[in-house]
């Protein structure tokens, strides 16, 4: 039977690499983070909690708490199209993405977790305030933060089941310049919104052979609905009449469900090496649009059309245990992007990324870690163009992102 089980996840793995990825989550955990967002079970904390809940029932320790911050900041350089040599970039906010993870042993086969994190993570911010691409877009923010309590039980010795519920929060902040060609004018809008969702975060874990781990996991996705969201308009006086101060928005922000699959192999007794392949489902949203509850001849709707496809990430990654009280993990990652090149939308540059990350964990007293991790993220360059508003060029963006965590075992 179990080596059925292995033979079928072994095809699913194989037929999932030929896809193509969207809004993803951003970080992890520290520890698995700087392994490529990977895990083995051997060596797992509550950080497995949202990356695989099945794994929880097969950890030894009876209470796992684990937390971190990670502080992230990314550059994003966008160049005109020949023959302009216009350029522009962001101006490199930092981002402190923190997760808590906490699960328990109830039994011998029964777990549960809570774990409260903010795992997507998307903010643009062009640095200047004329920059070329105003009336699109100066600034786009979403952070999303999920609060999850999750159950695993062990089927058997080597099977098993894990599901959480995702309880999510979305914050979204969107700006831009208005045209008033009439008055040789400009203005500006922000919105700013929130919403709650809910989403299935459920996986298995299977141990065929007493080397081999193997996981699948599934995120469903979501579909935030900001209502009535504050809306701040910046106009000339003389347009002020068109702009009442009771103006609101409607808009949307979906997040694409995710398939994850992992493998990770024990070479040794203080050896690992793990490897996944995520399949990111197609996002079928049409457009992002802002639409007012008052319009005029200078307001009309925002119609932000869109056109994305499935994605892929393939990862791999290692950790090697030099001590009892230290080991040692790197990992690197290719993630494809999934946004047509005629609707490349300045606000979240969609680009193939390349991803290296490396860590470490130092124990320090019986049942108490430190982790420290570093990922470093590379866009690369590409040229697209956003052809609703005839705008491109090519972009290129770094994400730099050290972290630390603690993790508490009794």
């Amino acid at each position: 039977m179990k080596h059925i089980v292995f033979l079928v996840l072994v095809i699913i793995l194989t037929c999932s690499s030929a896809r193509a990825t969207g809004y993803t989550p951003s970080l992890t955990g520290v520890r698995s983070s700087s392994m490529g967002s990977l895990y083995s079970g051997a060596n797992a904390n509550a950080e497995t909690l949202w990356l695989n809940p099945a794994v929880i029932s097969k950890m030894d320790s009876r209470y796992n708490l684990t937390a971190g911050i990670n502080v992230s900041q990314t550059y994003t350089k966008f160049q005109n199209t020949a023959p302009s040599l216009y350029q522009a970039t962001t101006d490199n906010s930092l981002l402190l993405p923190w997760y808590i993870f906490f699960t328990a042993s109830l039994s011998d086969k029964l777990s549960i977790g809570f774990s409260y994190n903010t795992p997507f993570v998307s903010l643009i911010k062009w640095q200047e305030e004329n920059w070329t691409g105003r009336f699109l877009v100066r600034e786009s923010e979403n952070l999303i933060t999920v609060l999850q309590p999750a159950v695993s039980y062990a089927i058997t010795d080597y099977l098993y089941l894990g599901v959480g519920l995702m309880i999510a929060r979305a914050d979204m902040h969107f700006s831009k310049a208005l045209p008033f060609g009439d008055y040789n004018q400009e203005g500006s809008v922000e919105i700013s919104g929130n919403d709650w969702q809910y989403g299935i975060n459920a996986g298995l874990f299977f141990l065929p052979t007493e080397n081999i781990e193997l996981g699948l996991n599934y995120k469903s996705g979501f579909s935030f609905m900001f209502e009535n969201a504050g809306t701040v308009f910046s106009v000339p006086i003389s347009l002020l009449s068109y702009f009442p101060e009771n103006i609101t928005s409607n808009s949307q922000v979906a997040i694409p469900a995710m398939t994850d699959l992992t493998a990770s192999y024990q070479f040794s007794e203080n050896t690992f090496l793990s490897t996944g392949v995520a399949l990111i489902f197609k996002n079928n949203s049409e457009s992002n649009s802002y639409t007012f509850n008052h319009t005029s001849s200078y307001l009309s709707h925002i119609n932000i059309p869109e056109k994305r496809s499935y994605g892929v990430i393939a990862r791999v990654g290692a950790e090697y245990d030099f001590a009892d009280f230290l080991s040692f993990r790197a990992g690197i990652s290719y993630q494809s992007a999934t946004t047509d090149n005629e609707f490349f939308f300045p606000g979240q540059p969609d680009l193939n990324r390349l991803t290296f990350s490396a860590g470490g964990t130092l124990t320090a007293a019986p049942g108490l870690s430190f982790d420290a991790g570093l990922v470093y993220s590379r866009g690369l360059e590409k040229s697209a163009h956003y052809a609703p508003a005839n705008f491109g060029g090519k972009y290129k963006s770094s994400c730099f992102t050290p972290g630390i965590g603690l993790s508490y075992v009794f």
